[in-house]
């Protein structure tokens, strides 16, 4: 009896090795069986499918053999490492990645949530973050590793870590010398 039901509503698929062999190139084709969208278009002609048995002459009405009632109820369920989820899809158009992120985690945190109710935010922005912290994590290992060659070279603890410190203002200010003495480029109308 289901199957008229997933016949009537969406499809269904069935094979029969005789009736479905193409004989020319000795392929199977499945037969995909599917009401007329217009025929079923309201809780009536549901109620009215017909029901046929396998010893059964006659079909019977599905609304002889069940009951039928409208409800509110999502039209998909989609599940992510089995627990049931909603997702909602957001894509950039010409913003930044972390700006579109940083605007939702505020949405997220302003919603007040039901009880038993978690929101993740996963795709590109779980990569960004987990890029960056990757990144941070190898910079701090670079930086630590660096230290631990100076502390080698200088045989101190002290000597390495003002070098370390030093460093930062010391690049800036020589990326402000660099971009002062770059050559500028002239335009002339001639």
């Amino acid at each position: 009896m289901v199957q008229n039901v997933i016949t009537a509503l969406t499809s269904t698929s069935d094979g029969c090795a005789e009736c479905l062999d193409y004989p020319k190139n000795n392929n199977k084709y499945f037969l995909n069986v599917q009401y007329p969208e217009q025929q079923i278009k309201s809780l009536i002609d549901l109620r009215s499918i017909p029901l046929h048995g396998a010893d059964v002459k006659r079909p019977t009405r599905l609304d002889m053999a069940s009951s039928i009632s409208r409800l509110e109820a999502p039209t998909e369920v989609d599940h992510y490492q089995i627990r049931r989820v909603l997702d909602i899809y957001v894509r950039p158009l010409g913003e930044g990645l972390g700006s579109i992120a940083d605007q939702v985690n505020n949405l997220i945190s302003r919603t007040n949530l039901p009880t038993g109710i978690d929101v993740t935010v996963r795709g590109m922005v779980a990569c960004m973050r987990a890029s960056f912290r990757s990144f941070a994590l190898g910079l701090t290992l670079s930086v630590l590793l660096l230290y631990l060659i100076l502390v080698a070279q200088f045989r101190s603890f002290i000597d390495p870590f003002i070098i370390l410190l030093a460093f930062p203002p010391g690049l800036t200010g020589v990326l402000a010398r660099i971009s002062q003495c770059a050559p500028k480029a002239q335009i002339t109308d001639g």
